[in-house]
């Protein structure tokens, strides 16, 4: 069966989120504006540290955590948006359907990156001790993303109300695709990580008492558009190589 080619797949995944951006602008803008308290208290508490440390790396890990949260309930939206074609424009408060299932297993995926972040904040200590946690924190994180890889999709099915959907069907569905997958995510996420990168740089250098707001806003954005398009991307792989498909797959 041809595929669509990793680039096509990326653009549609943009596509896909900032359609349901759009067409639900009361959800995404709640979740945004509670992103923004949250990002602005969490720093204000925990300004940035200059190095990286173990504490500093659970904190930031903490951070990710709570920001997961926060946009699952949106995501859930976008993986609806993708799969069902449902609009909903929400409350933010007002919770979709398998939220609390989605959530659990959003936090379960995201267990594997604890020790590998660990070892990382370790690594980066001073001492010559430290220099041998390099090699098993990138060991660590490798086998967190390649888990993650696998099984992130099985949260769009289950978002979807799938029938049948499992765990292992979408393990099996990733089987032999692991790279296939990564490409697609690099080529979705990078152009994001790239403008928030350079975005950071320009507040940094005009400084000034807005820049503490700035930044915060525009690491909400940044998390809003990586589970938007993140959401949408799954939901892509799902229908172009899952065994549970919900619509045929086919050109946005």
């Amino acid at each position: 069966m041809d595929r669509p080619p990793a680039t096509l797949l990326a653009r549609e995944a943009w596509q896909l989120g900032f359609d349901a951006i759009r067409t639900m602008p009361r959800l995404f803008g709640g979740t945004f504006l509670v992103l923004l308290v949250f990002g602005t208290l969490f720093r204000w508490q925990h300004p940035p540290e200059k190095e990286l440390s173990l504490a500093s790396a659970l904190l930031g890990y903490a951070s990710d955590i709570a920001t997961e949260v926060i946009i699952v309930g949106a995501m859930i939206a976008v993986y609806r948006y993708a799969l069902l074609r449902e609009v909903r424009d929400r409350p933010v408060w007002d919770l979709p359907p398998n939220y609390d299932r989605v959530l659990a297993w959003t936090l379960l995926l995201n267990l594997p990156m604890l020790p590998g972040i660990a070892m990382i904040g370790l690594a980066n200590a001073p001492g010559a001790a430290s220099a041998v946690l390099v090699l098993p924190a990138v060991v660590a994180l490798g086998v967190a993303v390649v888990i993650l890889v696998r099984l992130t999709a099985f949260l769009a099915i289950l978002a979807a109300d799938a029938p049948g959907a499992e765990w292992r069907k979408v393990w099996a569905m990733s089987r032999g695709h692991v790279w296939r997958f990564i490409v697609v995510g690099l080529l979705t996420f990078l152009p994001l990580y790239v403008a928030g990168y350079a975005a950071s740089k320009l507040i940094e250098g005009v400084g000034g008492p807005g820049a503490f707001l700035a930044e915060t806003a525009l690491g909400a954005a940044q998390a809003l558009l990586l589970g938007a398009i993140g959401a949408a991307m799954w939901s892509r792989l799902v229908q172009v190589y899952g065994a549970v498909l919900l619509r045929p797959a086919g050109p946005w």
